[in-house]
């Protein structure tokens, strides 16, 4: 099983409807950036998957792979070279969830859910440390109004995008003031900045379902009793993640705002 549009499809005329489908929604596309010196960044010439294994082979132990979408790219890299996770130093990741419902369907998050298949691959990988930014942590990351003004109020290139994002866009600030939204991304990347906003953690032995169904693209922690775990095709043990649970969220914001809110440097000739 592979996820597509088509795939998709099917799935909502059979089990309901998906909130949100990303590069498979119709009509939805990607915008430039607004300004910034990031406007002017051209395109590599590397592709993703040879730029992680080039990487990871020059630098082995040493690299911490940031994952803040859908997998596919390091599953890629993995099963072309199966000696390259453990050459990596650790994988930081946000998707999934553990112990919690989906949000683009009932048991699924996004970006497992968009290719659950890779998803499942580096959860399996010998990945010596798997730190897991899901649905179990995103949820108590809740963004208000105030939050909102809070770094819309300054301007820069970068909060005009914040602000367009989620005030015109996602959850739409400007026209409900009682909307509320959610940090996903962010938290994972700012784990690697400052780790203790995070208060509770644990680590599990999780799994991704790759069988079409209407859990298609959720993870879990498989429950012991239930059969034995070779049967249930969770006997590996590389699957063990540490998954965060909860945060913070004075302190992470603080970092959040301070972050997004500086001047942004002047723009850089294009290499």
């Amino acid at each position: 099983m592979a996820n597509s549009r088509e795939l998709a499809r099917v799935y909502e005329e059979r089990y309901g409807k998906i909130t949100f489908k990303g590069a498979f929604g119709a009509g939805e596309s990607v915008k430039p950036p607004p300004g910034g010196r990031f406007a002017r960044a051209r395109p590599e010439q590397e592709n993703a998957v040879a730029f992680l294994i080039r990487t990871i082979e020059e630098n082995p132990g040493e690299v911490t792979v940031l994952a803040i979408g859908p997998m596919t790219n390091l599953a890629i890299a993995l099963r072309l070279r199966p000696d390259l996770g453990k050459m990596i130093k650790r994988l930081v990741f946000m998707g999934g969830n553990a112990r919690v419902g989906g949000n683009v369907t009932r048991f699924a998050e996004f970006n497992f859910w968009f290719d659950p298949e890779a998803a499942r691959a580096v959860i399996h990988a010998e990945i010596p440390e798997k730190i897991m930014f899901g649905l179990d942590i995103t949820n108590h990351a809740v963004l208000t109004k105030a939050h909102f003004d809070a770094i819309a109020s300054v301007r820069t290139p970068i909060t005009e995008l914040f602000a367009e994002d989620m005030g015109a866009g996602w959850p739409g600030f400007y026209d409900n003031p009682e909307a509320t939204g959610y940090i996903w991304d962010c938290l994972a990347a700012g784990y690697l900045i400052d780790p203790t906003f995070v208060t509770d953690q644990e680590e599990v032995r999780l799994e991704v379902v790759t069988e079409f169904s209407a859990a298609y693209g959720s993870s879990f922690v498989p429950n012991p009793g239930a059969g034995s775990e070779a049967a249930r095709g969770v006997s590996a043990p590389t699957n063990r993640v540490r998954v965060m649970l909860n945060l913070d969220f004075a302190k992470f914001f603080a970092l959040y705002r301070d972050l997004l809110t500086r001047p942004v440097e002047p723009p850089t000739e294009p290499r």
